[in-house]
């Protein structure tokens, strides 16, 4: 994959500094305050408690009181890094980026009915199926943590600030730490441009881009997603390209909903290794679209507009999905990436 030098500029760019400022402060709806943005504003009437504030260079992290303040610290330290390492990944991957405008916010519940209340209020939605999510609605990631007093049992996450090339949870694909870089993906995906809010995407540029970030986060594919696939393929359950690029929505059905997400995650990647220059301008016109609901025609003529026709992606998608099946499903180009990663000082950060 060639490397843009637009995007190598930035990168060196980006990657110069970071600071943060984690005091824990009481929420105060004060015009002026840094943590009371437009988009937060309306936080005090979703929740039906206090609530806590901590901020990083990049985040502000609002919690009620009874989540474990050390779970809230790591999750700041962990949603820095990972702000760092989708600059570096996605940058050098060729897809251009631009920092947030403003500080990214995450919301912690630590009691069920809480989360589920603030879901239904904040985005007139029943989400009880889920412990974590982005809304591209109100741009914030919600969250459940489990309360505790701090040592009350092990730590949710585990870093080692020492490391001077990469971040420890790289390599410690836990399910508490994989749901957190997933919805961080999706948040940065819309404040950094590949997506922009309220405008319609295709499954498999949301759900494969977070799951792609997720994956290499954590290393290559993980078991689960690998499995999913080849599941699906023995199954004979794989979404026809037609139907791939066009569906918007999982399906209802848990078994079948796992599978494609694999499948979304396996066709960003074949996109990205094999069309970079082409997703990138995919992305740039989708950009360009009003809010709104497109029919699966209009989604069809948007991917053959800028990959060509269904039939000329056909034979390599195939192709691309047998030999990763066949090795395990490493994706071709994480070695490189994690390279770029491993190549950045280690004080260096967006």
């Amino acid at each position: 994959m060639r490397i843009r030098p637009t995007c190598f500029a930035a990168l060196v760019f980006l990657l110069a500094g970071i600071t943060a400022a984690d005091t824990p402060a009481v929420l105060r709806p004060l015009p002026n305050s840094p943590d009371a943005s437009e988009e937060n504003a309306d936080l005090l009437r979703l929740v039906d408690s206090s609530l806590y504030s901590r901020t990083t260079a990049h985040f502000v992290i609002f919690h009620d009181p009874q989540t474990d303040f050390e779970e809230v610290k790591t999750l700041a330290s962990l949603l820095e890094q990972g702000y760092r390492q989708f600059f570096a990944f996605f940058l050098h991957a060729g897809l251009p980026l631009t920092p947030p405008d403003q500080k990214l916010t995450w919301v912690c519940f630590s009691g069920e009915d809480a989360f589920y209340s603030y879901t239904q209020k904040a985005d007139k939605m029943d989400l009880s199926w889920l412990d974590a999510y982005y809304s591209s609605r109100t741009n914030r990631v919600a969250i459940l943590m489990p309360p505790g007093p701090p040592g009350a049992r092990p730590a949710l996450f585990t870093l080692d600030d020492s490391d001077p090339q990469s971040a420890a949870f790289a390599r410690q694909p836990s399910g508490e730490v994989m749901r957190i870089v997933h919805e961080l993906a999706h948040q940065m995906a819309f404040n950094t441009g590949p997506q922009k809010r309220r405008v319609m995407y295709p499954f498999w540029v949301s759900e494969g881009l977070a799951v792609w970030f997720e994956n290499h986060i954590c290393g290559s594919l993980n078991g689960d997603r690998c499995r999913d696939l080849a599941e699906m393929q023995n199954q004979r359950h794989m979404l026809p390209l037609e139907k791939l690029i066009t569906l918007t929505c999982p399906p209802s059905d848990p078994q079948l909903r796992r599978q494609v997400y694999a499948q979304a995650l396996a066709f960003f990647s074949f996109l990205l290794e094999q069309h970079g220059e082409d997703l990138s301008r995919y992305l740039g016109q989708l950009h360009k679209l009003e809010p709104g609901r497109r029919p699966p025609q209009i989604l069809q003529k948007e991917f053959t507009r800028c990959f060509g026709s269904e039939k000329g992606i056909q034979t390599p998608w195939v192709q691309y999905l047998e030999k990763g099946l066949a090795c395990s499903f490493h994706i071709p180009g994480a070695a490189l990436l994690t390279s770029a990663v491993s190549a950045t000082p280690a004080d260096a950060a967006p």
